[in-house]
C-alpha cells in the first residue's frame, strides 16, 4: 500500500520523473516570483495571492518524491531557486542600506 503513494507509482499509475520535476518547477515559480516582487518592494502581495501561490508550491514540491532517478537534477533546480531567493534577498539589502547611506548624508 505504501508504495502507491511513495516512489514511483500514485494511484497505481507510473510516475515520469521528469515530468514531475517539470510540474514542481512551473508550479513553484509562482510563489518565488510573488514572493521576490514582494521583497525587492516592486509591489505588494496580499493574503489571497500568497495562500492561492502557497498551495501550488505545496502540491509542486510534493511532487519532487517521485524525481529519485534523476535526483541530481532535482537537486541543481532546488539550488537555482535557493540561489534566487538569496539574489533577491541581497538586492532588497543593498536598497536597504542605499537608502539608510542617502538618508545620512
Amino acid at each position: 500500500m505504501v508504495g502507491l503513494i511513495y516512489g514511483y507509482h500514485l494511484f497505481g499509475k507510473l510516475i515520469d520523473p521528469v515530468i514531475s520535476l517539470e510540474f514542481a518547477v512551473v508550479l513553484a515559480a509562482p510563489l518565488l516570483i510573488d514572493w521576490g516582487t514582494q521583497k525587492v518592494a516592486i509591489r505588494e502581495s496580499n493574503n489571497y495571492l500568497r495562500v492561492f501561490t502557497g498551495f501550488l508550491f505545496g502540491v509542486g514540491f510534493s511532487l519532487i518524491q517521485f524525481t529519485g532517478d534523476i535526483f541530481f537534477w532535482t537537486v541543481i533546480v532546488i539550488f537555482c531557486y535557493a540561489s534566487i531567493m538569496f539574489l533577491l534577498i541581497e538586492i532588497r539589502n543593498r536598497k536597504e542600506r542605499k537608502k539608510i547611506t542617502n538618508k545620512k548624508i
